[in-house]
């Protein structure tokens, strides 16, 4: 967990891993082997040959035989098998890239059955095949290339024992496929070991204790050889898997059902297609920064969760080892997220960089403790995972210790989070160095704390108008609709049905908007104008729908830090004054406090949560008189009391109260309010924070 602690290091692991993956997917150097004995039945040999010359025609690969001699059989065998394999090997790490060995053995194959004399059902191949018959058997199944019997069947001499060459392609740098047409092929399965890093697949003629048909019209290579060139007709390419499919299906017309074995399965299935001289990448696509090539575009991935090694690995096998052929790199821009940002700002405060000197000394003690918190539950975690791996982990008793360890976790992680906002937040905004506030201020992981307001391109003042007009920044995702934007109001008054936003969106929404707020009393401002109006929902671009997941924020042109003085303005419009605390209201109106902002933020909550406007609640009929400061909050208190908790739950009703009776149990409080904004948090945030949760569960 400490080896990649900021988004800068996971974006360049990530990098690092998907070049190699798709690396591996494309082959600088492709050899064909193909085997048979000297002395053997001249079929095997025929078959072979034409085999090469298929794959050597249809994808342009190196084809080399090999005539296995009677004498010395296996050593031959292995100088062969060794000098193609250490050629492959050079040109691969030359040219940075995966080779793939592919081995086609026609010939006979033993049983390997007889545990009396040490025999182990392993591979063993020969030059001959004999069939003796006992006095009392008889042939079971004759065809014109095949006998079963009831006899004793025996390899004629000379032999060899495939399963020891076999190991040596267990440690090779390349990609092996072994293509065995013999009886009993399935054996070359039976394996000690499985291959160190490569794939290694095997496409078997026949099952153990199985036999196969002799070279003719029926057999394995001839069968095979019709299903390759059909499939590469079909799909320009050939699947390892897809292939074994072709050749178990009945209209194949094989006696024996061929096997596919698979040592790595994680691994991307070994694909065959056509090799050429641009196949192999150029120097620009091996540098390390992985910089695109040809035409690209930018793909946004989220994932469920934040980054481990784990969810890396499959990150890594999903984008490099599954790209098609036509994708020669692949580059990660950016990495962003809660976590990978967490980490980053922790490092920094540990590398005593800008933020470490903007934080105040007990802030930064509190973070690095809550951060080492995570860390030890984090390492348990892993623990439990490595433990997993070793045994089996489906038992009721592991998946409960998962979760526990999960829910400690979040919970951890949540407060940090809460921590680390705060703590930066108001140590920012009472900075009185200039040149750490600005450094902080640019701090990537500073700006990923969303405040939930549109960025503010220009302003410029309308002199005929007697106006000034503040040009806000529209989000690239987002379009502005022929009606303009949605308020918070203008939604409740028009949408009806299925337009409304459901249930978890109102929470989301909710729980933003409440965070913003948050957010800008921990530096030091309040807002002053908090109301459905200028609470606005944009459209999304590629959707045409109504973003309702992301509200923002407006109606800034009264806001000011807390320790200014509040200027307000007196007035008795209804649809304004029911967002303000009684307080606020009239003639002899206090000063606008946090506590006011928080108010307001009550009543937009009570008119998200029953999807009402706050002005209908408190003045139904439009008629005089107008209803006082007091009776209006008086009538919001009662909505919430009846009607709230039947639409989003107790948690979400106790926070409105809260809100709405703006007390918070806070008696004595610095400057900034610091009490009151974390009873904010817990009163508030947190609890509608849990009926997010419930809703997701």
């Amino acid at each position: 967990m400490d080896a990649l602690t900021t988004a800068e290091s996971w974006k360049e692991h990530l990098n690092q891993k998907i070049g190699s993956a798709i690396r591996s997917n494309k082959y600088v150097s492709i050899k064909v082997l193909i085997l048979y004995w000297r002395e053997g039945n001249e079929g095997f040999k025929t078959e072979g040959r034409e085999f090469g010359l298929l794959l050597q025609d249809t994808f342009q690969y190196a084809i080399e035989e090999f005539a296995i001699p009677s004498s010395q059989s296996e050593l031959h065998l292995r100088g062969v098998v060794n000098q193609i394999l250490l050629e492959l090997a050079t040109t691969s790490e030359e040219k940075n890239a995966s080779s793939l060995l592919i081995i086609h053995y026609g010939g006979h194959g033993d049983k390997n059955g007889d545990r009396h004399a040490g025999q182990e059902r392993r591979a063993v191949w020969a030059c001959e095949f004999k069939i003796i018959h006992c006095p009392q058997s008889h042939i079971l199944f004759y065809h014109e290339h095949l006998a079963y019997s009831r006899g004793r069947h025996e390899l004629g001499n000379p032999t060899l024992n495939w399963y020891s060459v076999q190991e040596i392609l267990k440690e090779a740098e390349s990609d092996v496929l072994l293509l065995l047409d013999c009886c009993f092929a399935a054996q070359a399965g039976r394996t000690r070991r499985e291959p160190s890093k490569s794939r290694f697949e095997i496409l078997a003629a026949a099952a153990m204790g199985m036999q196969t048909p002799m070279p003719g019209e029926k057999s394995f290579t001839k069968i095979l050889q019709k299903q390759v060139k059909e499939i590469f007709d079909e799909t320009r390419f050939v699947l390892i898997p897809d292939l074994h499919q072709r050749l178990v299906h009945r209209m194949a017309g094989l006696y024996a059902t061929p096997v596919h074995i698979s040592f790595i399965q994680e691994r991307r299935p070994i694909r065959l297609e056509r090799y050429s001289d641009t196949s192999p990448f150029t120097a620009a696509e091996k540098v390390a920064s992985n910089k695109l090539q040809g035409s690209f575009f930018q793909l946004s991935v989220g994932t469920r969760d934040g980054f481990s090694l784990s969810s890396l690995e499959e990150i890594v096998r999903w984008l490099g080892e599954n790209a098609p052929p036509t994708i020669t790199s692949l580059y990660v821009e950016r990495v962003v997220g809660t976590t990978s940002h967490i980490h980053e700002i922790v490092a920094g405060l540990e590398k005593d960089n800008s933020l470490m000197r903007a934080f105040e000394k007990p802030a930064v003690e509190e973070i690095l403790s809550l951060w080492d918190n995570v860390k030890a539950i984090a390492g348990q975690l892993f623990a439990q995972e490595k433990i997993s791996t070793g045994n089996d982990s489906r038992t009721t008793g592991f998946w409960r210790h998962v979760r526990s360890i999960l829910s400690q976790l979040n919970e951890e992680n949540s407060t940090l989070v809460e921590s680390l906002e705060w703590n930066m937040l108001n140590s920012l905004a009472h900075s009185e160095e200039d040149t750490i506030l600005q450094e902080a201020i640019d701090n990537s992981a500073v700006k990923s704390l969303g405040f939930r307001a549109l960025r503010c391109q220009r302003w410029y003042q309308k002199a005929v108008e007697y106006r000034y007009v503040l040009e806000f920044e529209i989000p690239p995702s987002y379009i502005v609709a022929e009606n303009g934007y949605n308020s918070l109001q203008s939604a409740i008054q028009n949408t009806k049905g299925v337009e409304r936003p459901t249930l978890n969106q109102r929470f989301r929404a909710s729980l933003m908007l409440a965070r913003a707020v948050q957010k800008w009393h921990s530096v030091g401002w309040v807002h002053q104008g908090i109301s459905g109006p200028n609470i606005i929902f944009l459209t999304i671009k590629e959707t045409g729908k109504v973003d309702y997941d992301n509200p923002f924020l407006q109606g800034f042109e009264f806001s000011r830090p807390s320790s200014d003085p509040s200027i307000g303005r007196p007035t008795d419009d209804v649809a304004f004054n029911v967002y303000r605390h009684p307080s606020r209201q009239g003639n002899s109106r206090k000063g606008h406090r946090k506590i006011h902002d928080i108010y307001s933020l009550g009543v937009v909550l009570l008119e998200i949560g029953l999807w009402q406007c706050a002005a209908d609640i408190v003045y139904p009929s439009h008629k005089k008189p107008i209803p006082s400061g007091a009776d209006m909050q008086k009538k919001l208190q009662t909505a919430v009391r009846d009607r709230l908790g039947h639409y989003m739950g107790e948690e979400y009703k106790d926070s409105v109260e809260k809100c709405l009776a703006a007390s918070f149990d806070v008696k004595m409080d610095d400057e900034n309010e610091s009490q009151l904004t974390r009873m904010f948090q817990k009163k508030v945030i947190n609890s509608i924070s849990q009926g997010v949760r419930s809703q997701i569960l």
